[in-house]
């Protein structure tokens, strides 16, 4: 019998490499941040004290969350940046037009 993959650890796999350069000014935030997007993805509509495994992991995502040096943008940042590599990565056309209706 075949093996059906994971799909939480794909999930993890592609946070982790979507978000490997996140530039937070401290890396022990920036591992902090994988690491609780980890725990996120692999419970997405679970809360935060669902998904962490254990209380003290609870209180570093919570932690990190509320550092000044966390905003969303800097979050972000990193995706944006993947997505518009994959996009030229098309031959110079997007994959995709916006019409408006």
């Amino acid at each position: 019998m075949e093996e059906t993959p994971d799909i939480t650890d794909e999930l993890s796999a592609w946070l982790v490499d979507e978000l490997h350069d996140v530039a937070l000014g401290d890396k022990r935030l920036e591992r902090r941040l994988l690491t609780t997007g980890a725990q996120l993805a692999a419970r997405p509509s679970g809360s935060i004290n669902q998904a962490c495994a254990a209380w003290a992991d609870t209180k570093a995502a919570y932690r990190l969350f509320a550092n000044a040096k966390t905003t969303a943008e800097k979050i972000r940042a990193p995706h944006y940046r993947r997505t518009r590599e994959r996009a030229r990565g098309t031959n110079g056309s997007l994959p995709f037009r916006i019409r408006r209706t």
